[in-house]
This record gives C-alpha cells, structure tokens and sequence, in this order.
C-alpha cells in the first residue's frame, strides 16, 4: 500500500496520467481543444486536492509521532 500511496501522491504521476487522457480525448474521441483545456484544468484541481490531502495526512501524522513509513 506504501508504493500505491506513494505513486498516487506524486505530482509528475498525476500530471503523465493527465496528459494521457487529454492525448486520448482529443486523437482518439475527437473533444475539442477547448474542451480538453477545460477539463485538463478541472483534473489538475481534483489531482492537486487529492495530492494536498495525502500530504496533510502525512503532515498530522509525522508531528503526532505516529507516521509509519
């Protein structure tokens, strides 16, 4: 579960898995750019919010002393 966490939480994962599926809406389904755009964006929010999320969880957990790596 360490290595899954780990790979969820990375800001480069998050963005190659983004710029996949702009790639594949617009070649393979044909979304417009601007829409693409669009939802690129919305993606990178969630992506960030989940990312700061795993980070403040790390965050509470090493001050409390009980972070287990």
């Amino acid at each position: 579960m360490g290595a899954f966490k780990k790979l969820l939480s990375s800001k480069r994962f998050a963005m190659a898995v983004i710029a996949i599926l702009v790639l594949i809406l617009v070649d393979v389904f044909g979304v417009a750019e601007e829409q693409a755009q669009a939802l690129t964006e919305r993606v990178i929010q969630i992506a960030l919010a989940v990312i700061g999320s795993f980070t403040a969880t790390d965050v509470v957990l090493a001050v409390k002393g009980s972070k287990t790596e």
